[in-house]
């Protein structure tokens, strides 16, 4: 049985963050693992975003399956070139898979065109995503975490020649969407609404993360980057999170999938083997891991000045305080209780609920959807325009604002 029993260099790092061997879900995966080989083996799947932390992960776990056809779609061209040499470095997908990789995305002509000539398939994963706040800086970059996150997913499904594509689309979440304090958070919320609304026309399924530990971009490879540099640690000291690793969330996108009822978001079920963690806590770890003691600095100017002497002494300097940027919830959350019903029927350490499709946030999504794409289509549209917007169409949402953003910061 693959317990997925961590052994490598980047597992151990995941290890000491998230304190576990094997995968928090390893119980739930092994148990329906025989529905996924079914489902996924022979199977002609695309990956939209597969260059990505996840994509990449989740592409390497359903190569274990033996699919017949896998499309690997991403903007990034370089990601997707490092992608297919790990894959054939490595010996990850056998002869008979025939796998191509394109540079495009979502949203674009060519993207349309390539799916009308490549169709059928039986599975769609859409894991492009915005998954950073300081992208809601400024309208332009928040714009393109809008048509990313969800207007161009919802202009692929209302486009949809004949009803169920594939057997069940899957676009990624986050806990971010739950009550969401931020422009993204608040995306996801909607792209998942997005789902609910084309769902009579095709099937689908959801999954909210923890925070994915080491993932590109993320706080976590920024403390290694910054190592390497032999720079200065920072990070917001009141702000606790949930982690998981790579493959748990490659599992947990793969379980929802094929297993999740149609309509459902699963998340980490929350329990002793998922602990919200401090950000200073797992930077402390990581330095005594490799040999240092941490030096707590009373401002970003005492980290830089002293870097350089006190890592020659073993030491390193670390600066942490309250955050003080937008967009920042103290602890997310994976589900509403208020407004939905979390359920356990099928799995161990995992929950469901199910998205929220009622005839009256129809009718506000429609709308607010309406005032997107007026808004791309003019470029007119201001921040506060679309917070206002936001607020009419996301429950829960209370957007946390502040003068300063994560760019300004150490």
């Amino acid at each position: 049985m693959n317990t997925y029993v961590i052994n490598g260099a980047s597992n151990e790092l995941d290890q000491l963050v998230t304190g576990r061997v094997t995968s928090c879900f390893v119980h739930d995966f092994e148990v329906h693992r025989s529905a996924l080989k079914d489902a996924l083996g022979g199977a002609s799947i695309a990956i939209i975003g597969a260059a990505g932390s996840i994509g990449a992960a989740v592409t390497q776990a359903v190569l274990s399956f033996v699919p017949k056809r896998l499309a690997l779609l991403d903007l990034s061209e370089n990601g997707l070139v490092d992608l297919m040499r790990q894959i054939r470095t490595e010996a990850l997908a056998p002869s008979s898979v025939a796998i191509s990789a394109l540079p495009i995305g979502l949203g674009s002509r060519e993207f349309s065109d390539f799916m009308v000539a490549s169709a059928p398939y039986d599975y769609i994963l859409n894991l492009a995503a915005l998954k950073h706040v300081r992208s809601e800086k400024s309208i332009f970059s928040l714009r393109r975490m809008i048509d990313t996150n969800f207007l161009d997913l919802h202009d692929f499904l209302a486009a949809l020649r004949r009803p169920h594509l594939v057997k069940r689309m899957f676009s990624v979440s986050s806990d971010k969407a739950v009550n969401p304090a931020s422009f993204m958070g608040a995306s996801k919320n909607i792209m998942e609404q997005v789902l609910a609304l084309h769902a009579e026309r095709q099937p689908f399924a959801t999954a909210r993360f923890a925070n994915v530990a080491f993932s590109a971009g993320s706080l976590l490879e920024g403390f290694l980057q910054r190592m390497d540099r032999f720079q200065p640690l920072a990070a917001p000291s009141d702000v606790r999170r949930y982690f998981i690793s790579r493959n748990e969330a490659a599992e947990l996108c793969l379980l929802a999938l094929v297993q999740a009822r149609p309509g459902e978001a699963l998340f980490p079920h929350l329990g002793e083997q998922l602990p919200a963690l401090t950000f200073p806590a797992i930077a402390e770890r990581l330095l005594r891991r490799r040999g240092f003691e941490p030096v707590l600095c009373e401002s970003e100017q005492e980290a830089r000045l002293g870097c350089a002497a006190w890592i020659a002494e073993g030491r390193w300097p670390c600066f942490f305080a309250p955050s003080s940027t937008s967009g920042e919830k103290e602890l997310e959350e994976f589900f509403n209780p208020a407004l939905e019903t979390d359920g356990y029927q099928q799995f161990k350490h995992i929950g469901a609920v199910k998205v929220n499709s009622q005839d009256d946030s129809r009718d506000r999504l429609v709308k607010f959807l309406e005032f997107c794409q007026h808004a791309r289509q003019t470029g007119c549209v201001g921040i506060a325009d679309y917070q206002n917007a936001f607020a009419q169409a996301v429950p829960g949402f209370a957007h946390v604002a502040s003068a300063q953003s994560l760019d300004d910061k150490m």
